[in-house]
């Protein structure tokens, strides 16, 4: 082979290597999770490899403090609330991997799948429906409808009040304290401003994530299913 084609072989070689690397750039691998929160719901999102590694980090870190957080909690609602603490429907973070897309498309398109997947069992799990029935059936799917939300609405105070505690804990963790900032809700880092019967300024309100009861088994700090 003579140096002429060997170059061209080269350069042939170094053109493709770089088209290579463009395009794993361009399509970085995301995967589909399943966070599962304290009161068992859960929300899909879809993660990097780096947002992934370190969202596993901390709720593995997470497990230690459970026990410490939720006594925090319990303590906390028996200071404002009659009611009994839901001790008994919280449990530490979980996260499920669910698949990985090296195409962003493919990877949108399954987020908007399981986020519909997700919304109908809400719905179903609060008596949502729009079949018509009698009267008396009637009456009776509203009242569950009614008891499933406020057991819902009961089940996300206590998770806010354990995740207050798990925060408490871990900001004191050097290992742990970095990934916690990077995993704050907007929703409840604005729950620290002023609160009062007059008005002020408007807030913008963080959006609920998507978010259902699902009985699912799987490891802590993740898994495949």
């Amino acid at each position: 082979m003579n140096s002429h084609s060997h170059c061209a072989r080269f350069v042939s070689l170094s053109v493709a290597t770089f088209a290579l690397a463009g395009l794993c750039r361009a399509g970085e691998l995301r995967t589909l999770v399943k966070i599962y929160d304290f009161h068992k719901e859960y929300e899909v999102k879809l993660l990097t490899r780096e947002e992934l590694k370190s969202l596993t980090t901390l709720i593995n870190g997470e497990q230690q403090y459970f026990s410490k957080a939720l006594n925090a909690a319990e303590a906390a609602w028996d200071e404002t609330t009659k009611d009994r603490f839901p001790g008994n429907k919280m449990a530490a973070r979980r996260i499920i991997r669910r698949k990985t897309f090296p195409d962003p498309a493919k990877a949108e398109q399954a987020l908007l799948k399981e986020e519909k997947r997700l919304e109908k069992k809400r719905q179903k799990a609060l008596g949502g429906g729009n079949k018509k029935g009698k009267k008396g059936k009637k009456k009776e799917k509203n009242k569950k409808a009614a008891r499933a939300q406020a057991e819902a609405e009961a089940l996300e105070k206590a998770r806010d009040l354990v995740r207050a505690a798990m925060d408490e804990l871990l900001a004191q963790d050097p290992k742990l304290a970095q990934y916690v900032k990077k995993d704050e809700d907007p929703k409840a880092a604005k729950k620290g401003g002023k609160k009062g019967g007059k008005k002020g300024k408007k807030g913008k309100k963080g959006k609920k994530g998507k978010k259902a009861a699902e009985g699912e088994e799987g490891g802590g700090g993740g898994g495949e299913e």
